[in-house]
């Protein structure tokens, strides 16, 4: 195809072709001198500082009082339970709710849950709400009608200059350093007294609610003196000068209309009345059997660890001792026998490889489940974890995959699913015990995304019974009728000295209608779904994983 066409007088004129490359050049170099947008947020605003004030706080201090300085935890492993806890607590607010997440989708659950945000806000309740400005899909025109409402502020983390699809292509590859870095965070808070925090996002597959994929996952509901150090870290986030009010990108357009949002959702509401969520909900007594003491609570000390909201502008090599992982290594004890890690997303990377050496070298017994091939969600993270398994394999690390859950899988028990374990479920939970006596829950994978880029929270919990449930659900998630066994082939151990990323070493084994079977190969997978990520492999990408 010709890109020039000779017209009168010689000059040549570039066809539309060359003029939209040169449009588009200029637009990216536009959007490459592009800041923060201008128009900041209102004034700073904070969390109760007298929490036990509030309606919930009393009748919380009273189930508190016998265990001075420790904090509440009940653990949210089935989906449903964890979207009925939170629309819970958000029914429970007498005068703020806090929530802060990566994602909040405008499906079903996220519908459910907006709807009951309103009716709070109706009552009175200060409702702050702060997301991440990548994955609001289907969402957006809810938020920003809801800002409208006098007791509803929405405020968006490090911002899109342009709400559109295709303009908001073109300014991720303008200011890609920028935008490539987002909040991963996941919180919601009532009274400055209840929170949950823990590996979900706001979407139907984090709550059991699609019939297609779900994912696995764990949350913590957490009452008592930690809810200040999570509320704290809200309003860090909340006043930072990377959060921007919603208005600063809203255009008359987009101007959502309270009125016709609210009646969306009532019908919404009204639609999914006879839905299992709408029955869960008015089943699930989890809030009112805490508020009168029947909720069994583990009691225990806990303390909060997040990243600075900066770290999102901080070039890598300057964040130092500031990370999320810098601040949990200070916070656990030291590893004396066995570290459990669960992490869909596990790309340890050199540093992580050297340091998984130190413990094994101290005798400590590390095991680790992810997400198979099969089962994960992001095939480029997986190529960036298979090239470490021999590695992980010789140093002695037990590891594990999940198996692509289907309606026939075998689950541990009848009528009982490992953590969600539905259709087409792969893992989503982040979570780490030692020696069974300290866990860590929260949104923070073991990838360079999470260490380096992303920002993240998650909570340190010194209780040997807690870590004790956690640790019960992993041995169930490493059952081979659950997850594969990931081993060296016999034989090949000084051919992995020799090759030490070559896959042929490998080998799977699990349970199937209760054989043993053996792979050689990925299991469950086509063989182009295997070349492309041989082909992802060979790309310099760890770093963005």
């Amino acid at each position: 195809m010709e890109t020039y066409r000779h017209i009168e007088g010689g000059e040549h004129t570039a066809t539309p072709i060359v003029a939209v490359i040169l449009w588009i050049t200029v637009f990216m170099a536009l959007l490459g001198c592009q800041t923060l947008p201008m128009y900041h947020s209102a004034e700073p605003t904070y969390a109760l500082t007298h929490p036990d004030d509030s309606p919930i706080g009393g009748k919380i201090a009273p189930i508190l009082a016998p265990h001075p300085g420790l904090s509440g935890f009940y653990l949210l492993d089935n989906g449903l339970e964890a979207f009925a806890a939170r629309a819970l607590i958000v029914d429970a607010a007498q005068w703020t709710i806090d929530v802060q997440y990566y994602m909040y989708l405008g499906d079903n659950t996220g519908k459910l849950l907006m709807e009951r945000l309103l009716r709070a806000a109706d009552r009175g309740v200060r409702v702050r709400l702060l997301f991440d400005d990548l994955n609001i899909a289907g969402a957006d025109r809810y938020l920003e009608a809801l800002d409208a409402h006098p007791n509803i502020q929405v405020r968006l983390f490090n911002p899109f200059h342009y709400r559109g699809s295709v303009s908001r292509i073109f300014d991720m590859i303008g200011d890609f350093g920028r935008l490539n870095r987002r909040m991963h965070n996941k919180l919601i808070a009532a009274d400055n007294i209840l929170a949950i925090t823990g590996g979900r996002n706001i979407g139907d597959e984090y709550f059991d609610a699609r019939r297609d994929v779900n994912f696995n996952d764990i949350d913590l509901l957490a009452v008592g003196p930690i809810v200040n150090e999570l509320s704290d870290e809200f309003d860090i986030y909340w006043n930072s000068d990377v959060v921007f009010s919603i208005k600063a990108n809203r255009t008359t357009e987009e101007k959502g209309d309270l009125q016709k949002i609210r009646q969306h959702l009532s019908a919404h509401l009204e639609a999914m009345k006879d839905s299992e969520y709408i029955k869960a909900i008015g089943q699930t007594a989890m809030i009112r059997d805490l508020l009168v003491g029947r909720l069994p609570l583990i009691f225990a000390r806990a303390k909060a660890v997040y990243d600075a909201p900066q770290k999102v502008v901080t070039e890598r090599d300057k964040l130092a001792k500031t990370t999320l992982a810098a601040k949990l290594e200070k916070a656990v004890p030291d590893a004396k026998t066995e570290i459990l890690i669960w992490s869909p997303y596990f790309v340890p990377g050199k540093s992580g490889i050297a340091f998984l050496r130190k413990l094994r070298d101290k005798g400590v017994r590390i095991r680790v489940l992810t997400n198979s091939l099969a089962a994960t969600d992001v095939a480029a993270v997986h190529a960036g974890y298979s090239r470490y398994r021999i590695d992980m394999l010789k140093m002695g690390i037990e590891l594990y995959e999940l198996k692509r859950q289907t309606d026939n899988a075998d689950t541990p028990a009848k009528g009982k699913k490992w953590i969600g374990g539905s259709s087409g479920a792969s893992l989503h939970a982040k979570t780490f015990v030692y020696d069974r006596q300290t866990v860590f829950i929260g949104s923070m994978n073991l990838d360079p995304r999470s260490l380096l880029l992303n920002t993240e929270i998650g909570l340190v919990i010194y209780s040997g019974d807690l870590a004790g449930q956690v640790a019960n659900h992993f041995e169930e998630g490493v059952r081979p009728e659950v997850s594969y066994r990931v081993m060296l082939a016999e034989g090949k151990e000084e051919q992995a000295k020799e090759t030490p990323t070559n896959e042929d070493q490998l080998v799977w084994t699990a349970k199937e209608d209760g054989k043993e079977v053996r792979y050689t190969e990925e299991p469950e997978v086509g063989f182009w779904q295997q070349v492309q990520v041989g082909i992802i492999s060979l790309f310099p990408i760890e770093g963005l994983l």
